[in-house]
């Protein structure tokens, strides 16, 4: 779970055109959970119960850059890009009876840079269409080297770059209250897949292609405010492409 905090603004060069920057703090915690019964021994041992569970935790700094054009009266277009955040995660050990993890251990994931590209158009002034497109430069970020099995190369090299792009629309319910619904698409590149999934602790990359479908609504209780709205988004469902 990565929980982040932005805080920064917005500033309109002249109607239509407008920059924006903020800073962000980030906290993150990864939880690793592992059992197993060792059983049917041919001596009559007692079957042997084993268990792994550690969470690691960091936090770290990094800044996000916008642009926002409104080229027609319906039409908006937008590029944002969210710079690499350093986290160097330490691990605390709850159980190990594999031996796989150390006490007190840092090592780095770093989330990785993003830039962002998006689009809407107003079909109506309470319904509106859009496109996003996402590509996440995950081969320089640190997130420590592969096993000697898989010659002790960068993880991120083995993991590739990604790519999202999506789809999706909004509607005004009424002033306050608006819903949405959308579908995206995730394309990996992994380099070495099997050498990346071969090590403990690979959090970052889902294992495949795959298509999700969302919902999600907004809540504006003051109707001339923006501090006070509130967004929920929900994954509604995700299908494994390889699976089809």
């Amino acid at each position: 779970m990565y929980m982040t905090t932005t805080l920064g603004g917005s500033y309109a060069v002249k109607r239509g055109i407008s920059f924006s920057a903020a800073v962000r703090y980030l906290s993150a915690a990864n939880t690793s959970e592992l059992g197993m019964t060792l059983t049917s021994s041919p001596f009559e041992f007692p079957d042997v119960p084993m268990s792994l569970k550690t969470t690691d935790n960091a936090s770290g700094v990094g800044a996000v850059f916008g642009v926002s054009l409104t080229a027609l009266d319906k039409v908006s277009i937008s590029a944002r890009y969210e710079s690499q955040v350093s986290l160097k995660f330490k691990t605390s050990q709850d159980h190990d009876d594999f031996g796989l993890t150390t006490d007190g251990a840092t090592n780095h994931r770093d989330l990785p840079a993003v830039l962002a590209l998006g689009a809407t158009y107003d079909v109506t002034s309470k319904f509106k269409v859009m496109a996003d497109y996402n590509y996440y430069f995950q081969e320089d970020a640190d997130w420590g080297k592969s096993s000697v099995a898989t010659d002790e190369v960068p993880l991120s090299l083995l993991a590739g770059n990604a790519n999202i792009i999506a789809f999706g629309f909004q509607y005004k319910i009424k002033s306050k209250i608006t819903v949405s619904s959308g579908i995206g698409f995730t394309k990996m590149d992994f380099q070495d897949k099997d050498g990346y999934y071969a090590n403990l602790g690979t959090f970052e990359v889902v294992q495949s292609d795959n298509t999700n479908i969302n919902m999600g609504f907004a809540y504006k209780p003051i109707k001339k405010s923006h501090l006070t709205s509130v967004t929920c988004t929900y994954s509604i469902l995700q299908i494994n492409r390889s699976k089809w």
